[in-house]
């Protein structure tokens, strides 16, 4: 059996948020506001504060916890995706993407998902864009509170799915938290060079998501 773990944002979806601007803010204190009213800069400041505080506990948080704590249990999974929609720039497949998948279904490959991701956003866009069930497990860091470039969170999915790492292959887009890990414990890898990627000289890459260019590589 063939297994093939994908990152997902960059890799798979192209995606552009920004969390930065005020503008972003005031209209999430409006949007929420029936929930519990917030001035903008108030909301800013204890959504950030709560960040910081759960980072120095866990490696890598779970963002409903913030999200409870600043508008109750009831409310958080609904204002988690205020927050994604509102921003959210853009969101898409890389162009090829189905295709790659149904090549992967026709030839037998297992097929994971392993993303340094908030359950709380990425499952609603998995299933918003329509692969959620082309992954036969979908391995998000909030939900293991570890993240890449941890070896162990790959380590987490080799021993959970029992997969031989000499038939598996890593396909991602960052370069040191996707392709170095996977190599340091004899996995083979292909890195895709997107316009999300963080450039790197020297290294094997295939530019862009060039379906072609993938399919050549498991091939070899």
């Amino acid at each position: 059996m063939r297994n093939i773990i994908f990152d997902l944002y960059g890799t798979l979806i192209d995606l552009w948020t920004n969390e930065g601007r005020n503008n972003f803010w005031q209209r999430l204190a409006i949007k929420t506001r029936k929930y519990h009213k917030y001035e903008y800069k108030e909301l800013r400041r204890k959504y950030l504060d709560l960040c910081a505080k759960y980072s120095k506990e866990i490696e890598e948080i779970e963002l409903l916890d913030v999200f409870d704590e600043l508008f109750g249990k009831d409310n958080s999974k609904e204002v988690a995706l205020i927050f994604r929609k509102l921003s959210t720039k853009y969101i898409r497949l890389y162009k090829g993407v189905d295709k790659l998948f149904k090549y992967l279904k026709e030839n037998n490959y297992k097929i994971y998902l392993l993303s340094n991701a908030q359950s709380c956003f990425t499952n609603y866009e998995l299933k918003k864009l329509g692969i959620y069930d082309k992954f036969d497990k979908i391995y998000l860091s909030s939900d293991y509170s570890i993240k890449k470039p941890n070896p162990n969170f790959i380590g987490t999915l080799i021993k959970n799915e029992k997969i031989e790492i000499k038939d598996s292959v890593m396909v991602g887009n960052d370069y040191i938290c996707d392709i170095i890990p996977a190599m340091s414990i004899g996995m083979k890898t292909i890195y895709l060079e997107t316009n999300q990627s963080r450039v790197v000289d020297n290294v094997e890459k295939i530019k862009g998501f060039n379906l072609k260019e993938i399919i050549k590589k498991l091939e070899e």
